[in-house]
């Protein structure tokens, strides 16, 4: 028999266990704390999925107890039904076909690729090398990179891919401009 933590006498006042209890009361509120104020980002999906859950729960308990609930319901199983019915009425669409292989160069339209990176030294090679290895004829298109003021070795992997690939440009952003979207304005580029 596994030895117990009460004393042989069976006189139990409580004060071996009051500590042991207040270190779990201590851990649990350290982790409801964390749970609901300021817990990491990308963390609390499932406390967010519950409180959704309980929500739409609600909704439904409101929409059956209340006596214009049966009309809502009534009328969103209508839209979505007439939804139905446009969707399964529409013809589908054809694909187009794509550029038949035995065109000249100069039947295929000429295509500006425009990329934005800010310290991307880890995939920023294999990205270029990829997207001008492209199988379109590289006389038809060209790839531009704008460098958004990269702190890494970036701009010094795409100096050395423009000397390689010739319809290959970079832009580097000067420093105080930044983001994503500004980077792939024409403006900013110019």
């Amino acid at each position: 028999m596994p030895a117990s933590f009460l004393p042989e006498d069976n006189s139990c006042d409580g004060s071996e266990i009051l500590p042991t209890l207040q270190l779990l009361d201590r851990d649990i509120y350290e982790y409801l704390s964390e749970t609901l104020h300021g817990y990491p980002k990308g963390q609390g999906r499932r406390l967010k999925a519950a409180l959704l859950i309980a929500g739409v729960w609600s909704c439904v308990i409101v929409l059956h107890l209340s006596s214009i609930g049966i009309w809502v319901v009534a009328g969103i199983a209508t839209l979505m039904g007439a939804h139905l019915f446009k969707l399964l009425g529409t013809n589908p669409t054809s694909v187009s076909n794509p550029l038949a292989p035995d065109l000249p160069p100069e039947a295929y339209p000429f295509v500006s690729l425009l990329v934005a990176a800010k310290d991307e030294e880890a995939v920023i090679q294999s990205l270029v090398e990829t997207l001008c290895t492209l199988d379109y004829p590289s006389s038809r298109y060209e790839l531009w990179v704008v460098d958004d003021n990269s702190s890494d070795r970036t701009p010094k992997l795409l100096a050395e891919l423009a000397l390689r690939y010739p319809h290959f440009h970079w832009l580097r952003r000067p420093s105080g401009a930044s983001g994503a979207s500004p980077a792939l304005s024409i403006k900013s580029c110019l």
